[in-house]
């Protein structure tokens, strides 16, 4: 696949435990192998080529394991750091820019997404779109509901207890780098880029009907580490 897969690891991990502190999330050992270990070989599944790490907070434990272990994957893999002082997530992202050709993928390091990839960019593609964000119909109350979606074109995103709210944000996005270039801020979050696209009616939302998994709360590391230790 093309696009390069732009992988966010660099938050703080402010839902989980004060027992994982001291350690990015995404290094949390799951069956003796950091979860980002399962987050890559997924994408060598989706015969993704090139990755990019945005690393800002404790961003020495995920370069050490890269540096280390990246031979194991075959994968091209990049890294972005965001400095002394964190970027927010599209801070962190336009920082990124000079390695994206134009279009990419857009991920988080805490999350397990197990979907078809080329799929989602055939119809970004095929569409001709700018911004696209996978979204899942929360019937069961995965999470609060962020986003509210008509016609296939995301008009709300939010993280505001809105009853409007009917889907959430599934983890997977696709952007042209150029809709960062107009912001003029270092530091900002990825919502600011989300309610630029949501003014000009160029946010597409794509339904994906497969519940995800992550590990950014205690409940749900322990559902995955279920679901790893359940799997053959």
């Amino acid at each position: 696949m093309k696009l390069p897969v732009v992988i966010l690891a660099g938050g703080l991990g402010k839902r989980m435990s004060s027992k994982y502190k001291n350690i990015q999330k995404c290094m949390i050992k799951i069956k003796n192998k950091p979860f980002i270990h399962y987050v890559l070989t997924n994408l060598e599944k989706n015969k993704v080529k090139n990755v990019i790490f945005l690393l800002g907070h404790r961003s020495k434990d995920v370069t050490k394991f890269l540096n280390k272990k990246k031979y194991l994957y075959n994968l091209k893999i990049q890294i972005s750091y965001d400095g002394k002082n964190l970027l927010g997530t599209g801070g962190a992202v336009k920082k990124s820019l000079d390695l994206i050709n134009n279009d990419f993928i857009l991920t988080y390091a805490d999350s397990y997404l197990e979907y078809n990839f080329q799929k989602i960019v055939k119809y970004y593609l095929k569409n001709k779109l700018t911004s696209l964000i996978t979204v899942y119909k929360n019937k069961n109350g995965t999470d609060k509901s962020n986003i509210i979606l008509k016609n296939n074109k995301i008009i709300n995103y939010g993280k505001d207890n809105l009853n409007q709210y009917n889907y959430i944000d599934w983890g997977i996005s696709i952007f042209n780098k150029n809709i960062f270039k107009g912001i003029k801020k270092r530091k900002f979050d990825l919502n600011l880029i989300y309610n630029t696209q949501i003014e000009k009616k160029l946010l597409y939302g794509y339904r994906v009907f497969k519940k995800y998994r992550e590990i950014g709360t205690p409940s749900s590391l322990i559902e995955f580490k279920k679901y790893i230790n359940e799997k053959k």
